[in-house]
Formats: C-alpha cells, structure tokens, sequence
C-alpha cells in the first residue's frame, strides 16, 4: 500500500470481491477474523487499509477538480472557436478536405409579455406561459403581440 506497510494475507481479505454484474464490494470478515494473527495487529493494519483508502479517495477528488477544471477550460476554448469559424463564414457552409461546416436551421420563441397571453396558453395556478404551444401557434401563421419566432442557423463542423 501507498501510506503504510499492511500485511499482505489481510490486505487480500479487505481488497474483497467485487460482483461483476451488480459492482457490489463485499469483503470477507469472517475470513478476517479466521487469520491466525493478533487481534491488536488485525486491527491496526485495518486502520492502516482504512487510513490508506482515505487518502486515495482524496487523491481521486483532487484530480476529479483538477479535469473538471481542464474539461471547463476546453469547452470555451472549442465555443470560441466555433464562434470564429461562425464568424468567418458568415452562414456560408463550406468544405475543407475531409472536414466541411455547415449550418442547419432552428428556431426559438422569443420572451414576450406574459400578461398579454391568452388563457389557453398560460398554466392554472400561476402565471407563466407554455412556449411549445405558443410556439406551435405562431408557426401556424396566427399573430400574438409582443411574443415571436426568432430564426437561427446553428454551426455544424464536422
């Protein structure tokens, strides 16, 4: 082990199996308590195992934070980028070799007032709209003041 010297008959028993199909942990204590060793240093190097898998689960936690953080400052790094061939291409799809952009529709329903809506859309109890209905309506061509349609074209690099 990393942190203390455990005997290696009990550091077997505590490694314990793990069932493939459920992933349960199990470990084997009357094979623990079977060892022909003293109780004392039974539990000692039980502390010691204990003490040692702490210290790997702050290590795990550690690196968790420290690719959580990389992982954060690659998703902007690629955003940006993506931002920049937008940018530079202007809605024009185009291809490159292998690679090719392009650009697909989409739309999304702007915020408008909520006071203006008509009952239909708005849910009982409070007051707050339901944009896919809205939505649905006004792409059927109907006029809702101060509620609209946006258009976008997304990116797609491939």
């Amino acid at each position: 082990m990393t942190l203390y010297e455990i005997r290696d008959d009990i550091s077997k028993v505590l490694d314990g199996t793990v069932n493939e199909e459920t992933g349960e942990w199990t470990v084997d204590y009357d094979k623990l308590a079977d060892l022909k060793i003293a109780e004392t240093e039974k539990i000692e190097n039980t502390i010691k195992y204990y003490l040692s898998i702490d210290g790997d689960i702050e290590k795990f936690t550690a690196e968790i934070k420290k690719l959580s953080a990389k992982k954060k400052q690659l998703e902007t790094r690629k955003g940006s980028l993506k931002n920049y061939l937008d940018m530079i291409h202007n809605k024009v799809p185009a291809e490159y070799g292998v690679h090719t952009i392009k650009y697909r529709k989409s739309s999304k329903l702007n915020d408008g007032n909520i006071d203006l809506l008509p009952e239909a859309f708005t849910n009982t109890g409070e007051i707050t709209a339901n944009k896919k209905d809205i939505k649905a309506w006004l792409e059927e061509g109907h006029k809702l003041e101060s509620w609209k349609v946006i258009e976008r074209q997304n990116i797609q690099i491939k």
